[in-house]
């Protein structure tokens, strides 16, 4: 082989291989940018999950929020009807001397009556006859007995009373006792105890409710009411 025809081939290969290596970093440069266009992809991806893994958190903690605040607003409310069930179910015994009988609203029963047979042997606790007691707003009615603000009437006559509070229950009494048949009027808020008609008194009278007792000097004949819806 002659020296010029070495050259050929030197300067023939030499050419080969710059095509080879432009061709290889042309291959190496696209490989970079998909991978870097992969990464991208899936950073994006990644960001775009966390956005919406905090917008369903967010979502979520909105939710119990709003769960949470509506159970404390029925529990409010709850508290609040319980509380003036309370209320309007305890004797108000202020607003019965001004002849406002609200707290007194419900079904009355008569338990016990106690009565002077004029047999020697005093007073005496017997079982209920079923005698009734009806309360309105602004009336307390027991047969022709009934009790409008201070005036008490007997079905004959009108009697001013006079209202005295001792030891934890209302007493209304007759202005002026000196009258061919006393009344008084008695009531007993729940949990006050009966203390002062002896020590027999029947099991039926439920000191943990309230209490209604009607005397009159007529044989001492004494009614006691219970309220049940009260």
């Amino acid at each position: 082989m002659s020296s010029t025809q070495c050259w050929k081939v030197i300067f023939k290969y030499q050419k080969s291989n710059k095509k080879v290596t432009i061709i290889t970093m042309l291959v190496v440069v696209a490989m970079g940018l998909s991978a870097c266009n992969g990464s991208q992809a899936k950073q994006n991806d990644n960001i775009q999950s966390k956005v919406t893994s905090i917008s369903n958190k967010s979502k979520s903690s909105d939710k119990k929020i709003s769960e949470s605040n509506s159970e404390q607003s029925s529990a409010t409310t709850a508290d609040s009807q319980a509380s003036q069930a309370a209320k309007s179910e305890q004797m108000n015994l202020s607003q019965i001397q001004l002849g406002n009988y609200e707290s007194l609203l419900g079904n009355w029963k008569e338990v016990a009556i106690s009565v002077n047979r004029q047999d020697g042997t005093g007073s005496h606790w017997e079982a209920s006859n079923g005698d009734t007691l009806s309360v309105t707003k602004d009336k307390i009615l027991n047969g022709s007995l009934s009790l409008q603000k201070s005036n008490l009437n007997d079905g004959n006559n009108d009697n001013a009373v006079v209202f005295s509070e001792e030891n934890g229950y209302l007493a209304a009494d007759l202005e002026n006792e000196n009258v061919a048949i006393n009344y008084a009027i008695y009531f007993y808020p729940k949990g006050v105890v009966m203390t002062n008609w002896g020590n027999d008194l029947p099991v039926a009278i439920d000191n943990s409710k309230n209490r209604i007792v009607i005397w009159t000097s007529n044989n001492s004949y004494t009614e006691v009411f219970q309220g049940e819806t009260n």
